[in-house]
């Protein structure tokens, strides 16, 4: 479906993609190990990968503040969320991460966020 729509020539944003399923996996499997399967099933790359590598604080309170959707991922401690970005940090190094990474590490209010990813998605 994915595909269907960039062939259509639709602009795809996706929350998460397969990043979290390398990090959550990550209790049972080891990064390269998940890599390797990322790459054998040949799930295309993003042309951008907003990367937000906030302070755990920060994540913290919008988690608080933005309530719970069900989502079990998003109802953890703050050691567990450490783990998370230590773990997102490594993923997105891995060979099957983006063409183009943006990295933001500083928390921006959401018109500033979307201003700076789409100037960026602007120069692709």
């Amino acid at each position: 479906e994915l595909q269907t729509l960039l062939d259509g020539g639709y602009t795809v944003v996706c929350d998460r993609y397969y990043y979290s399923t390398m990090v959550y996996q990550a209790q049972y499997y080891s990064q390269s190990a998940i890599a390797s399967i990322v790459l054998a099933l040949n799930l295309r790359k993003p042309d951008l990968l907003v990367f937000l590598d906030l302070p755990i604080d920060v994540i913290a309170a919008r988690l608080q503040t933005r309530g719970s959707d069900g989502d079990r991922f998003d109802e953890v401690s703050v050691a567990t969320l450490e783990q998370y970005a230590a773990l997102y940090r490594i993923a997105v190094r891995e060979p099957v991460a983006a063409y183009r990474t943006l990295h933001i590490n500083e928390p921006l209010n959401q018109d500033d966020l979307l201003r700076v990813v789409l100037q960026s998605l602007q120069r692709l």
